[in-house]
């Protein structure tokens, strides 16, 4: 079967010379490995996140190429954490490896190779793709975090709990969603039916009052964050949701799960707010 790799690359990246002939010699070496490859390039880090949420269920393994955004891609960095994508760092400069913000969510950092620094990636994961990342083992002695080795060929294995990018603890595992439905990388939980008729029925207009709120300083980004993992998890249980709109709700919500956990500015959620229509 072949396994799947995302390829992300950052800013001004697919303007360098070369770039077309990377993505030939990154095609030729996946099939060589038995790998697929799939490569999207963004000036902005919305738009990797927006390429890596879009394509979580897809992506089995990840090579990440932030660019100048190293030193500032917090969302990102939470974003590979909670999805516990397996990831190598590629940094066109040597001087972004001490200061990328990504260093402690992936298992190795490749600066300095050049173009040829996605192909070395590439060997790096072509035996761990296809495989899930294990639940944390509590207690587990002598594992070191992602980053700072790595990891063995034969398993990827999650660390144990660890500090985290430098701003507050990611939020708490989420469960999976019923089948048929995309999940976020969360290890599945099992489902509850509906309570019944007078359950609380999830809307636009309730998700925007919450975000309001928090625009309005009475609710705090946790206080949100909270709120958001709570109708999240009703919503996989199939509570009742206004007619049409599941699928917008539900991808707000999840974005509300990871701008909330880094204090996301307000123009972030007035554009969720925009999004959720009147």
């Amino acid at each position: 079967m072949v396994q799947r790799v995302l390829v992300l690359h950052g800013p001004n990246v697919a303007v360098r010379e070369g770039f077309e002939v990377l993505e030939a010699r990154l095609s030729a070496r996946a099939n060589a490995l038995g790998l697929e490859v799939k490569s999207v390039a963004s000036n902005g880090e919305a738009g990797l996140l927006d390429a890596l949420h879009r394509e979580r269920t897809w992506a089995q393994v990840a090579i990440v190429n932030p660019a100048t955004l190293a030193p500032s891609a917090y969302a990102l960095a939470e974003a590979l954490e909670l999805l516990r994508l397996p990831a190598v760092e590629v940094l066109l400069e040597v001087t972004l490896r001490s200061r990328s913000v990504l260093k402690d969510v992936v298992q190795k950092q490749i600066a300095g190779s050049g173009f040829d620094g996605y192909l070395k990636a590439l060997e790096v994961l072509a035996p761990k793709a296809g495989r899930t990342a294990a639940p944390p083992e509590q207690g587990r002695k002598g594992q070191k975090s992602l980053g700072r080795s790595e990891l063995p060929a034969a398993a990827i294995t999650a660390p144990e709990p660890r500090k985290t990018i430098g701003r507050k603890a990611a939020p708490a595992p989420l469960p999976a969603r019923p089948a048929g439905v995309k999940s976020i990388g969360r290890a599945p939980a099992p489902s509850r039916p509906v309570s019944g008729e007078h359950e609380e029925v999830l809307t636009r207009s309730a998700v925007r009052s919450q975000i309001a709120e928090r625009l309005s300083g009475r609710l705090s980004p946790a206080e949100l964050a909270t709120w958001a993992r709570g109708e999240w998890q009703r919503l996989q249980r199939g509570a009742r949701i206004e007619a049409g709109q599941r699928e917008l709700l539900d991808d707000v919500l999840q974005q509300l799960l990871l701008t909330a956990a880094l204090k996301a500015n307000d123009h972030h959620l007035i554009t969720l707010m925009t999004q959720l229509g009147d």
